[in-house]
């Protein structure tokens, strides 16, 4: 019986020391999250609140015709202003662009001149772009400055510029209405005096 007690007292003792010796998992500290390369955090703004323009661009009125321009990711903010002026106009140029193969392509829906719009819209682009940029005004701008993630321990900063421009409705018709010229006279030269004499008069009852 002695030896019984003996033997258990030995387990239970044998049992408390492996318990002891089996080595504890360490928990590693969390790492922290890596940076991502690229990523943009606004940190100022040119305003708190953002133009509605930014949303839609205004509609041309009685007096002048919009639009916007915008530049993103510049490091100089001179620079980007500029350059946004720059997509302005040719947004303006664009605009006419679109308005024409519309309504052109409205026209020659069914017709054998359908397949022929985009050559047509390229003689009318070459006037559109001729338009009188010196009537073109810059009316408000609105920026932000950006934080910029380079690397792990490295940031740069950074602006995304937008800008609103008008031009008198007098010079955006001008150029518009040359455009269609052009076209007008070359469908007359291919002696598609019909769908010339209709483009004209579609673009006098869109004034």
């Amino acid at each position: 019986m002695k030896s019984r007690k003996v033997f258990f007292a030995m387990s239970a003792a044998l049992i408390v020391l492996q318990s002891c010796s089996t080595p504890q998992e360490v928990q590693k500290p969390a790492e922290a999250p890596r940076p991502i390369v690229g990523k943009l955090t606004p940190v100022d703004f040119s305003s708190q609140t953002k133009p509605d323009w930014l949303a839609v661009t205004p509609e041309m009125d009685d007096k002048y015709a919009y639009a916007i321009g915008i530049m993103t990711d510049v490091s100089d903010l001179g620079f980007g202003i500029q350059q946004s002026k720059m997509d302005a106009k040719t947004n303006f140029v664009s605009s006419m662009q679109s308005q024409f193969q519309a309504k052109l392509g409205q026209m020659t829906e069914g017709s054998n001149k359908k397949g022929d719009v985009a050559r047509y819209s390229k003689i009318a682009f070459t006037q559109f772009s001729k338009l009188n940029a010196g009537g073109i005004e810059h009316k408000e701008t609105y920026w932000v400055k950006n934080e910029k993630i380079i690397s792990s321990n490295s940031v740069e900063y950074t602006f995304d510029i937008y800008v609103k421009m008008r031009m008198p409705k007098s010079d955006y018709e001008s150029a518009f209405k040359k455009g269609v010229n052009d076209v007008v006279d070359q469908l007359r030269s291919e002696k598609e005096s019909k769908l010339a004499n209709e483009l004209d008069q579609a673009f006098q009852e869109m004034k």
